[in-house]
């Protein structure tokens, strides 16, 4: 017979608290999936407030954390139907929740765009690109623009302008190798919340240096702190 989980205080409190919007922060390993799952469990079978199973939104990062939650709920779902087998409130509950949006973040979007594709001007048929298919299309992309960017017909940068960038990134006018520093740039920044605008933000910021000493600076503090570190271990 298995042991009731002994829940920790912060733990607890995280699962009971209810009327209010609550933030949590834990370390890999301290069980939040149970803590979640939990909260959600006693949030569906309460029996002063029940909250249908539909009504819900859990998100995770991956497929496997998802479908862990959704087995999750469905084990206790059904450990609460064999404690109380004429509970119809729990039966269906049960039976609501494939329907019910435990999912991952791309995939809960993913939903939403399809349920409003004629809102949003798609066709119903859309589906998501493959890596391969996506990275032709944003080399496609970038090589237009790189083209429009030469001969001075993009509106972001005259045509001086654009080939005073181009050769600080390479040494002649390549545009293959140009085209993929661009895309690498792109690929680095994709997942800042700002996306490629930490450049310009970046950008601000090494001019905010100009004219200090270069032992002032955070790139010359770095050099001289590893200096110091080196001649120690030649003392």
């Amino acid at each position: 017979m298995a042991t009731e989980r002994r829940w920790t205080e912060a733990q607890s409190a995280a699962i009971r608290e209810r009327n209010r919007t609550l933030l949590l922060s834990a370390a890999a390993g301290s069980g939040k999936t149970a803590t979640l799952t939990q909260r959600v469990i006693e949030s569906i079978t309460d029996e002063n407030s029940p909250t249908d199973v539909t009504r819900l939104l859990v998100v995770t990062f991956t497929n496997a954390a998802a479908g862990e939650l959704r087995d999750r709920i469905s084990g206790a779902i059904g450990e609460a139907l064999k404690r109380s087998p004429g509970n119809l409130r729990l039966a269906k509950q049960l039976l609501l929740l494939p329907d019910a949006d435990i999912c991952t973040i791309d995939g809960f979007c993913r939903k939403l765009i399809r349920e409003h594709t004629a809102e949003l001007g798609l066709s119903p048929d859309f589906r998501i690109g493959d890596e391969a298919e996506v990275d032709c299309i944003m080399r496609s992309v970038m090589e237009q623009l790189v083209k429009g960017a030469y001969e001075g017909e993009e509106a972001f940068a005259d045509e001086a302008s654009f080939c005073r960038f181009a050769d600080h990134l390479v040494s002649s006018k390549n545009e293959a190798s140009l085209i993929d520093i661009l895309c690498l740039l792109y690929e680095k920044t994709d997942g800042f919340p700002g996306g490629a605008d930490f450049y310009r933000s970046y950008a601000e910021f090494v001019r905010s240096q100009i004219g200090l000493p270069p032992q002032e600076t955070p790139w010359g503090k770095r050099l001289c702190l590893s200096a110091e570190r080196l001649a120690r271990e030649y003392r």
